[in-house]
C-alpha cells in the first residue's frame, strides 16, 4: 500500500494520515513559536490564533509551552487579569532562530518529498522547488546546462546538489 502526504493539512488537521511523533513535535513547536513571534500572548488566545490552521488541544499546547520553556526558547511572565493569573509567553532569540532553522529546513524538506514524488512518476531533471528553481527560466536553462560539453553531445541537463 502506497502512502501519499498531500499536504500538512491533511496530515495535521484532518488525520488522515499517521506522521512520525518526532517531526508532528517538531512541528507544532514551531508552529507555536510562530503564534507569539510578533507579541506575547496566553494560552487560549494562541489556540485560537492556530485554529484557522491547525486544531491543537489545550493539553497538547501545555505540553508544548513547557517543553519550550525548558527549552528557552520562551519565557513566561504572570499578569492578573480578571482577578485570576494568566500567563503570558515570549519569544526568546533562541526561539526566534529556531524559527528561522525550521524555514531553512523546510526547504530541504520540500525538495526530498519533490524527489520522492518524481522518483515515483518516473521524472528526471531539477524539480521545481529545489535552489534553482527561485530563478527565472533562462537562468535555470544556464544554471542546468553544462555548456563545457560539445553541443552535439547527449548530456544531462540536471545538476548534483550534494
Amino acid at each position: 500500500m502506497t502512502i501519499r502526504y498531500t499536504s500538512c493539512y491533511d496530515v495535521l488537521v484532518e488525520r488522515r494520515y499517521e506522521m512520525d511523533i518526532q517531526l508532528k513535535r517538531g512541528l507544532l513547536d514551531v508552529c507555536v513559536l510562530a503564534a507569539i513571534r510578533n507579541e506575547d500572548s496566553y494560552g487560549y488566545r494562541i489556540i485560537k490564533d492556530m485554529k484557522p490552521y491547525l486544531e491543537l488541544s489545550e493539553s497538547t499546547l501545555y505540553t508544548i509551552l513547557k517543553r519550550l520553556e525548558t527549552a528557552n526558547m520562551l519565557t513566561v511572565r504572570s499578569v492578573e487579569h480578571e482577578g485570576r493569573l494568566r500567563k503570558y509567553y515570549h519569544i526568546t532569540q533562541q526561539g526566534i532562530n529556531r524559527i528561522e532553522e525550521f524555514r531553512d529546513d523546510w526547504q530541504e524538506i520540500l525538495s526530498i518529498y519533490q524527489f520522492i514524488n518524481s522518483a515515483s512518476a518516473g521524472t528526471t531533471g531539477t524539480p521545481t522547488g529545489t535552489p534553482n528553481s527561485n530563478r527565472t527560466d533562462s537562468a535555470n536553462t544556464a544554471a542546468n546546462t553544462d555548456t563545457s560539453a560539445p553541443s552535439n553531445t547527449n548530456h544531462r541537463e540536471d545538476t548534483d546538489n550534494d
